[in-house]
């Protein structure tokens, strides 16, 4: 299951996945194992060990002079995820909202130890120079210490952006904990719908986009409208505060218990 894709081995017998994650119409596609689902959520978070945490950086607006009425997007999308068509859309959404800027922490080092850091800045300076938007409107940030640190940067925005197609689900949780509307794309595949699980679970399809027009559509209205992301705001919180499943570990493993009950029993009657 921790696998965002079928293993493709033989000797792999099922891919525990959700309904919420994979599409109702042709998900048994996508696997060489047999697939079964849970209803809720596919995967679950348990920030125990985090709870304790100590904001190590002095991170602010003030700091990186970022001004107060600035609107603020953010992303911790991973650098693999930023492709240039994620690039574009991002600076396409910036481009068309006055005085908003785009935040990045994308130097995750459990996913690598180095990156081409300055390529990747020259890259973004010049699609944000095809879309005639300044480079000062960029910033990007070296990798943050720990979650509290994380929490502290989200803090500062005003928007949070999922990458796509290949769609974050981890890296969602910072900016849901902080009760950040956060845009995400779907597609049919379960690795591009991840995000938008979280989403779906919470009862707020409307953040979830079918497209890139739509996508940048649903950012832009959020960082021209206040009050809308408001709205979002507290649906997001109402939610979270309702201790949601991917973050119920006592819930969570009582459901892998019975899926792991039913997937023997059903292995016991057959002709293996």
């Amino acid at each position: 299951m921790n696998s965002p894709v079928t293993t493709g081995m033989r000797h792999i017998d099922c891919y525990i996945s959700s309904k919420l994650t994979d599409s109702e119409t042709n998900a048994k596609e996508h696997y060489t194992e047999k697939l079964v689902t849970l209803d809720g959520p596919d995967q679950c978070f348990d920030f125990a060990t985090e709870e304790e945490l100590s904001v190590t950086t002095t991170i602010s607006r003030k700091e990186l002079n970022i001004d107060e009425n600035t609107v603020v997007y953010i992303s911790g999308a991973n650098f693999y995820k930023i492709i240039p068509e994620v690039e574009a859309t991002w600076v396409q959404i910036i481009a068309q909202v006055p005085n908003s800027m785009l935040l990045l922490y994308p130097f995750n080092p459990n996913w690598a130890p180095t990156y081409p850091i300055e390529a990747f800045q020259e890259r973004f300076f010049a699609t944000l120079s095809k879309y005639g938007v300044s480079e000062k409107r960029l910033l990007l940030l070296n990798a943050l210490p720990n979650s509290a640190d994380i929490k502290k940067c989200l803090k500062m925005a005003n928007i949070y952006l999922d990458a796509y197609p290949f769609s974050g689900m981890t890296s969602l949780i910072d900016p849901l904990q902080v009760c950040l509307p956060t845009v995400v794309m779907q597609k049919e595949s379960a690795r591009s719908r991840r995000g938008a699980s979280l989403l779906r679970y919470m009862e707020i399809p409307e953040l979830i986009a079918e497209s890139e027009d739509t996508y940048i559509q649903l950012a832009v209205d959020l960082g021209n409208d206040s009050d809308l992301r408001a709205v979002y705001r507290d649906r997001i919180e109402t939610k979270m505060e309702a201790n949601p499943q991917f973050l119920d570990s006592r819930y969570y493993s009582t459901q892998m218990g019975y899926l792991f009950q039913k997937v023997f029993q059903e292995y016991l009657a057959s002709d293996n």
